[in-house]
């Protein structure tokens, strides 16, 4: 969880004026959630903070889901939501979007360096990473991408963002 509050808080704002201590940082978050970190932060600055959760713009919007319920709901959101993420970056990188083809050598750098992990993880203890790893590595990016759905399910998401987002801010919890 704390990582996952390093992550998301390194994505809105660098934390090294350093850009290679930057680099560093965001490749070894990424090993660690299992996902580039660089991606993620055009998404979530660049789309998600922008439209808040609104139709059609937002690709991780609550509506993806809207017919559905309980446990079906969660996990078609955490896939659809997912999915349109990954097409809609692939669709800006061809159209030569500068900010993903600058982005595009740090975010292969980090799937690499993913795919060496679990490729050392698998060579050192495969029962290991099967049953303990993996499995966090999983629950941990679907846990990411519900409390989006959390976040911004059954608002008025076409409002302001006071009533359009939870922030789950307040006494205990900033």
């Amino acid at each position: 969880f704390s990582m996952a509050m390093v992550a998301h808080n390194h994505n809105h704002n660098y934390m090294f004026k350093n850009s290679k201590m930057n680099k560093a940082l965001s490749l070894i978050l990424s090993v660690l959630r299992g996902t580039s970190i660089s991606a993620i932060r055009y998404h979530h600055n660049h789309n998600h903070h922008r439209y808040h959760g609104a139709a059609p713009n937002d690709w991780s919007t609550p509506e993806l889901v809207l017919e559905l319920s309980g446990v079906k709901k969660i996990l078609l959101y955490c896939f659809r939501a997912g999915s349109k993420i990954k097409a809609k970056m692939h669709e800006l990188k061809l159209q030569g979007n500068p900010t993903i083809l600058k982005l595009n050598k740090q975010i292969n750098i980090e799937f690499l360096a993913i795919f060496l992990f679990i490729g050392l993880c698998l060579y050192l203890n495969w029962k290991v990473f099967v049953f303990l790893t993996f499995p966090i590595l999983i629950f941990g990016n679907l846990f990411l991408i519900f409390l989006n759905l959390i976040q911004h399910d059954g608002l008025d998401i076409y409002g302001p963002i006071t009533v359009s987002s939870r922030n789950f801010t307040g006494r205990f919890i900033n």
